[in-house]
This record gives structure tokens, C-alpha cells and sequence, in this order.
């Protein structure tokens, strides 16, 4: 049986209206459709409360995290893995991480997240932040937070000089503590049941 090729309706690719066609014909044959061998596509806008799991601060108590100090600041996309699970930083593990970008593309966005999966994952007691925020002051709104040690702005210097002092001191102390402790890093020293 030949059926006539219909005609692409106008906005829709050739693919696309080629997809329609093979599914309009399996349609009218009756034949089911296969699952799909990928996931469906991330959502162009993702919030935290969506990609976060049930860990940290519930309002009343903490619950201990899946990871130490991996806080989640999105969804990745595993097509290997079929699988889209939250993307951690997993700073307890690998110690650091670098971010740039030109302006407008979502730096400020992207602090913004990690310091509130941070705060709503660990205690103050497991996580103190100090922030340069040398940009638009848009990170002034963490100050409230019992996590915030400080803000700082481009246009204070001499705070600047006593947080670099302070963290060179932390640094020091720290180096000491995991001299005797006789650890390479921190995770050695918590996993050496430090805290």
C-alpha cells in the first residue's frame, strides 16, 4: 500500500515532522511505543528544595548528610548510567573547586546556591564561611546566617587584612594539629575520629 508523503508543516523541522509521520502510522497500526533509552531533559530552571535530598536542617534538628562536606548544587544527567541524581561538590573528598565565567552567566547565582546547600546541610558547628564579595553585594544577605563569619566588600581593606590574618593563623593551627595527629589533611584527621 503506497501512501503519498504528506507535506512538512511550516515551523517544524524535517526531523520533526518525519517523527510525527512515524507516529502517526504507528498509531494507526496499532504498534506501542518502545521506552525510550533516555531520561527526559533536565528542566531549564532547577531550584534547590528539587535537587536536594532529605538531609541537614528540617527546621527543628539535623540530620546527618549522605557526604561529608559534598554539598548538592544541582541535578547531573548520567545517560550511561540512566540516571539523574544530585550533583555534589564534593569538597570533603577533593578539597577545592574553580569556578569562572564572563560576567552574566550566573557566577553570583551559582555562590548564591552552594552557601544556602551548605547552610542548610551542615551545622554551624561543621561549616563557617567567610565571604568576598567583591561583585554587587548581592552575598551582604548571607550575614544573618550562624555560619557567616563575615561578608566582606572590595571597599574594605582592612577587614580584608584581619580575615587573611585570622585564616593565615587557622591555617598554621591547623597545620599543627595535623602534625601531631600525624594525618595529611582534614578528612584523615575526622576519619581518625577528630572533629
Amino acid at each position: 500500500l503506497h501512501r503519498p508523503n504528506p507535506p512538512i508543516p511550516s515551523g517544524l523541522t524535517q526531523l520533526q515532522a518525519v517523527t510525527q509521520h512515524v507516529a502517526a502510522i504507528a498509531a494507526a497500526e496499532g504498534i506501542e511505543r518502545l521506552p525510550s533509552i533516555w531520561l527526559p531533559p533536565l528542566p531549564g530552571e532547577i531550584f534547590l528544595d528539587q535537587a536536594r535530598p532529605a538531609e541537614g536542617w528540617d527546621g527543628a534538628t539535623w540530620r546527618p548528610p549522605e557526604q561529608w562536606l559534598a554539598p548538592v548544587v544541582g541535578i547531573e544527567d548520567d545517560p550511561q548510567a540512566r540516571e539523574q541524581r544530585p550533583l555534589r561538590l564534593p569538597f570533603g573528598k577533593e578539597g577545592h573547586a574553580l569556578l569562572y565565567c564572563a560576567p552574566g552567566y550566573g557566577k553570583t547565582t551559582f555562590v548564591q546556591t552552594l552557601v544556602t546547600s551548605l547552610a542548610l546541610t551542615y551545622s554551624p558547628a561543621d561549616v563557617n564561611l567567610y565571604l568576598l564579595d567583591f561583585g554587587g553585594r548581592l552575598l551582604r544577605l548571607f550575614e544573618p546566617l550562624p555560619h557567616v563569619g563575615a561578608v566582606i566588600s572590595a571597599d574594605e581593606p582592612e577587614r580584608l587584612t584581619r580575615l587573611l590574618r585570622y585564616l593565615k593563623g587557622e591555617m598554621e593551627r591547623r597545620r599543627d594539629l595535623f602534625a601531631r595527629a600525624r594525618v595529611p589533611s582534614l578528612a584523615a584527621y575526622r576519619a581518625a575520629g577528630n572533629t
